[in-house]
This record gives structure tokens, C-alpha cells and sequence, in this order.
């Protein structure tokens, strides 16, 4: 259940903030919407720590879907 203090800018930097523990590639955090809703969208370019964040994201209870996208290196740079 979402905490009705937390803005959605709270949310993503407390998303940041964990996966700058969980990976030392290039990322990107945001906010994102398909037919299942509103959900974080965590783009990553080290596909080894996608697991890592996976698991992570699974047992917090952001109110919010999290999707791990995985992107080619260098696509995150432009």
C-alpha cells in the first residue's frame, strides 16, 4: 500500500538511492504507465544486476509496480 506521505519524487529517490548500492553500471529511474497502470521503471545497462535489483524490488513495498528494463551500454549516455 502507497505511504500518502511519499510523492512520487520521494519514491524515485528512494528508488535511486538503493540502486546506487545494487549496481555500478549506468541506470535510469522513472516513472512509467501501461495497461497495468502507473509503475518504476528502473533502466539498467549491466544486465548481470538485473537479478540483484529484481530481487531487491520484490520485497519493498513502494506501492508501485517496479519493471527492470534492460538496455543496451551506451543507451543510456545519449
Amino acid at each position: 500500500m502507497k505511504d500518502p506521505e511519499l510523492t512520487k519524487r520521494d519514491i524515485e529517490n528512494l528508488v535511486i538511492a538503493d540502486v546506487i548500492e545494487l549496481t555500478d553500471g549506468a541506470f535510469d529511474v522513472s516513472f512509467e504507465s501501461d495497461d497495468g497502470g502507473t509503475h518504476v521503471q528502473i533502466a539498467i545497462e549491466k544486465h548481470s544486476d538485473a537479478p540483484k535489483l529484481s530481487n531487491h524490488f520484490n520485497r519493498n513495498d513502494l506501492g508501485y509496480r517496479v519493471l527492470i528494463l534492460k538496455v543496451p551500454s551506451g543507451y543510456l549516455d545519449g
